[in-house]
């Protein structure tokens, strides 16, 4: 399937139909109040809380399972102390690169945002992913839950910096220099060449004529899940800016 992008806007709508309203059902003011505390105390998320059935709508061709998994993942983070986020990106790795194997979502509305090709690294296989790593130099792709964070230009142009959430599963991310930029052999031309996507050093490469566009809608506090099979999801992941996901300096000539 060729790479699509979604003309759907970010927008939420709210409308409250007079057979709805609370003083029309004979509602009070006071309960109203008690319900609207509730859910404040409870968090903003119940404003805008998709499932992964609203997503799996509108990705039919994404097993519905991938997305529990990822959800759950989001969910746990942020019970754990992450901040909310406004996208989601999925990446199943179980298809081959020849597939377009990236979904982007937006966590307001449940559209699809992006739907594009994506490469991995030398060390995961050829066409087939198989094979994942968490340490430095095995230029292979990491799975679990990533935060996207801060865009920069490096030796592959624009590029956005990921943190890997799950402790001695993806936590090195940004130390390894393992983050999201455009290269050339993601696209229709290399897979007519060769069958398959090209390979980064352990990078999820995308299209490079897409690239800045999607690195910035997702950039600073996205989600970013990378699925395989081979891996049961962790049991939980820890927030952005503890020991896992601190600062670090990384070289830009290891970046690929």
């Amino acid at each position: 399937m060729m790479p699509t992008i979604s003309s759907n806007t970010a927008e939420l709508v709210s409308r409250t139909p007079a057979s709805l309203d609370p003083m029309h059902l004979g509602i009070s003011s006071v309960v109203v109040m008690k319900l609207w505390w509730i859910l404040f105390t409870l968090g903003t998320s119940c404003v805008w809380a998709v499932t992964p059935e609203d997503l799996h709508r509108a990705a039919t061709e994404l097993d519905v399972a991938i997305l529990v998994e990822a959800l759950d993942a989001v969910n746990c983070a942020e019970a754990a102390g992450a901040g909310q986020a406004d996208t989601l990106t999925v990446i199943d790795y179980a298809r081959p690169s020849s597939e377009a194997r990236l979904w982007t979502f937006d966590l307001h509305t449940g559209h699809l945002l992006f739907h594009e090709w994506v490469a991995h690294g030398q060390g995961t296989g050829t066409e087939e992913a198989k094979h994942f790593s968490n340490q430095a130099g095995s230029r292979k792709s990491s799975l679990g839950l990533f935060r996207t964070a801060e865009t920069y230009h490096g030796n592959n142009g624009y590029s956005l910096r990921l943190d890997g959430l799950n402790i001695g599963v993806n936590d090195n991310a940004r130390a390894r220099a393992i983050v999201m930029h455009g290269a050339d052999y993601v696209d229709s031309a290399f897979i007519q060449r060769h069958g398959r996507l090209g390979r980064s050093w352990g990078c999820p490469a995308v299209r490079r004529d897409i690239a800045r566009v999607l690195l910035d809608r997702i950039k600073h506090d996205g989600w970013l899940y990378a699925y395989h099979p081979s891996r049961q999801p962790a049991a939980c992941a820890v927030p952005a800016g503890t020991a896992a996901t601190s600062a670090i300096t990384v070289p830009e000539t290891i970046q690929r």
